[in-house]
């Protein structure tokens, strides 16, 4: 696959798509099948998924699934999307001025991904169940605010169930955070 250019439908208004922080051109949607009920949600794309505009292929993404290849997990299974579905300035997110404005833009695409994964377990009779890899994915999917008491705590690995979205949301380290 090559770079899928921003769709001015979709991106128009965000801080990202206009100058000067819109620098990067590539959208990366959601990809993966789902079929074992699982949607992997991480913070934005990189350098590697703009160009390819699949999520989860650069060095990280191999590591992550070259890692779960060893206890006999395949990338196809799941269902793989961003926060963002384009690469921030610097790959910065975090902290950023634009961070909430971005989010609130890109939430409409992650919403309907969630969507499409709750009609895809309830016709392949499997439990939804969302992992979150970063603290902004994982704050996204749960509605947290950056203060949250949870966020104090170790929430690790720990199941938390989201009303809104009728499934198991788990959180883990960003696959970068963990190489390094």
């Amino acid at each position: 696959m090559t770079l899928i250019p921003k769709p001015p439908e979709i991106c128009a208004g965000c801080p990202l798509y206009e100058p000067p922080l819109g620098k990067h051109l590539g959208y990366v949607p959601a990809s993966g099948t789902g079929e074992n009920g699982v949607l992997v949600v991480l913070e934005a794309a990189g350098g590697d998924e703009e160009l390819e505009g699949i999520p989860v292929v650069g060095r990280a993404g191999y590591f992550l699934f070259q890692q779960l290849k060893r206890v006999g997990i395949e990338r196809e299974g799941f269902r793989i999307h961003n926060v963002l579905s384009c690469r921030p300035p610097d790959n910065k997110l975090a902290k950023m001025a634009y961070e909430a404005d971005a989010i609130a833009h890109c939430t409409p695409l992650l919403d309907q991904t969630i969507a499409e994964m709750q009609e895809t377990c309830k016709r392949n009779g499997r439990h939804f169940t969302i992992v979150t890899l970063g603290q902004i994915a994982f704050k996204r999917v749960l509605g947290l605010g950056p203060k949250d008491p949870i966020l104090r705590q170790d929430y690790l690995c720990y199941p938390f169930w989201s009303e809104k979205y009728q499934a198991f949301v788990l959180a883990a380290d960003h696959p970068l955070f963990i190489m390094r």
